[in-house]
């Protein structure tokens, strides 16, 4: 399995391609302390080719409109490399 994100970027976005976070939250209480990490991806096989993904804000954006969380969306455009192998009709 490959992640959309390594195979879009080819490594752009930090040293495995991935996004820097696609969740943000901020406690409350005990000192305002933030989580920020990838906890979102796109997992495909071969079979699937990715035409483009959906650029998202680094670290350096932070803290978000969205406060006191925010899950940013991963999203991809795939073409399926299967249909070059079908008969013409």
């Amino acid at each position: 399995m490959r992640s959309a994100y390594v195979v879009a970027s080819g490594g752009a976005h930090d040293r495995t391609g991935e996004p820097e976070f696609t969740n943000f939250a901020k406690r409350k209480f005990s000192g305002g302390e933030e989580f920020c990490e990838t906890l979102d991806y796109i997992w495909l096989s071969e079979e699937w080719n990715v035409e483009g993904v959906r650029e998202l804000p680094s670290r350096s954006a932070l803290p978000l409109l969205y406060a006191p969380a925010s899950q940013l969306f991963v999203r991809a455009r795939l073409v399926s490399n299967l249909l070059a192998c079908l008969p013409a009709p």
